[in-house]
């Protein structure tokens, strides 16, 4: 906050860049106004521009959300005021819009991209940029298709009933799915996708008009048409979906996460999720950056919060000796997604120091079957953590009893709410 106060720009991150985007556009409504004669326009580019993109420019950061708010700024800018240096900068820096699409994988995931928060406050900012860019006329070369991925990445990952369960995102983690007002910002990039017409918000002048045309009538669940009941392997990114069910009563659909660790996210690999009947029965709480902003209300049960970002007893995972996993990136072993028999395996190796952890989720007859191999040259405790919505009892055969001490002092497990200690014989029955 100092920093940012102090300066134009807080080491090329939100800071007053946040607030300058509002003059940007505003400076991009009037560019081809009469009333903004080149005196004006002399003014304003040596008393503001020039200072303000001397700031940003000093600081090249890294690809986020925020630098992209800063590339946009500075082509807007450079368009409206015919300065080349900022055009390329905004694009080619290290962190430029160019660079940021190269990051995007084929599969729509970026940098910041596991996280559905991130990933839609970064399209709020490069989406825009991209279409100023098209409407500006220069013969520039990017990836972007890569534009339409990152759009259908989040209904590609979404339930039958709208939501994105998290794997141990950060702050929010999941979301709800609808219609995009940040489809709308592609359709001049794209005029050959419908779909982009379909779920948009109806908020921009040229989806009207596009609508009024084309004789379309604008449709709040046109979103619909990109959610799937079918399995989904997101390869580059490392995240698996199994699937069945064609209706949200019916669907179940589990996930496995095994790949790279993105940026705000969760360190844990080989996550499993589980959402079924239009209910989230568990998923990975992530961290706790940034949650508390949108109206998000938080429980008053501190050890309760604390297993949000307190390390992997939070999570779906395996522990090892009752630490918290290293950091780690998976690898695919196996994947069908045959209907009758889907099941993805993945292995990560070094969840702890010499362990390695390979986990197999499996759908089938609606049975959601996990099976973990963990191996080392030497002796470990291991434990299988899972979380489930709902209250959980003993089945047949089988007693609880409260512990007179916590399980451990270590990875947060003195903050178990109500440990127990089971008794019996043959399967668990829970």
């Amino acid at each position: 906050a100092i920093l940012s106060s102090s300066r134009t720009a807080g080491a090329r991150t939100y800071g007053s860049n946040w607030f300058f985007r509002l003059h940007m556009k505003m400076l991009g409504l009037i560019n081809d106004s009469p009333s903004f004669t080149p005196e004006a326009r002399a003014r304003i580019y040596k008393g503001f521009v020039l200072p303000y993109a001397t700031e940003l420019m000093k600081f090249r950061g890294g690809i986020s959300n925020m630098t992209d708010i800063t590339d946009t700024n500075l082509l807007t800018m450079g368009l409206v005021f015919n300065d080349a240096n900022l055009v390329q900068f905004a694009l080619n820096s290290d962190p430029g819009l160019i660079s940021r699409l190269s990051d995007i994988d084929e599969d729509g995931f970026s940098s910041e991209g596991r996280p559905p928060n991130y990933h839609t406050a970064a399209m709020d900012e490069y989406l825009p940029a991209m279409a100023i860019l098209h409407n500006s006329g220069l013969n520039v070369k990017y990836p972007r298709e890569r534009l339409l991925a990152a759009v259908r990445m989040l209904y590609e990952r979404a339930t039958l009933w709208d939501m994105i369960p998290s794997t141990g995102d950060c702050a929010r983690g999941g979301g709800v799915v609808a219609n995009s007002a940040q489809a709308e910002q592609l359709l001049p990039v794209f005029p050959d996708q419908p779909w982009l017409l379909d779920i948009g918000k109806n908020t921009t002048l040229i989806s009207k008009v596009q609508r009024l045309a084309q004789g379309k009538t604008y449709n709040k669940e046109g979103f619909r048409q990109l959610l799937s009941s079918k399995p989904r392997l997101f390869k580059t990114a490392g995240l698996a979906i199994l699937r069945s069910g064609e209706t949200p009563e019916t669907q179940i659909m589990a996930t496995l996460d095994y790949g790279r660790n993105p940026m705000h996210a969760h360190l844990d690999r080989n996550q499993i999720t589980l959402s079924a009947f239009g209910k989230m029965f568990t998923h990975g709480p992530g961290t706790v950056y940034n949650v508390g902003s949108g109206g998000i209300t938080r429980s008053t049960d501190p050890k309760l919060n604390s297993f949000c970002g307190a390390g992997s007893l939070g999570q779906n995972v395996i522990l090892v000796d009752q630490v918290n996993q290293l950091r780690a990136i998976g690898k695919l072993v196996a994947w069908s997604d045959k209907p009758d028999n889907q099941f993805v395996t993945a292995r990560v190796n070094g969840i702890a120091p010499g362990v390695d952890h390979t986990r197999t989720l499996a759908l089938r007859d609606g049975l959601v079957i996990v099976i973990d191999r963990v191996e080392s040259a030497d002796e470990h405790t291991y434990d299988f953590v899972y979380h489930n919505l709902g209250t959980l009892t003993p089945g047949p055969g089988w007693q609880s009893a409260p512990l007179s001490a916590p399980l451990g002092k270590t990875a947060n497990y003195e903050n178990l709410i109500d440990p127990a200690q089971l008794t019996g014989s043959g399967p668990v029955r829970l």
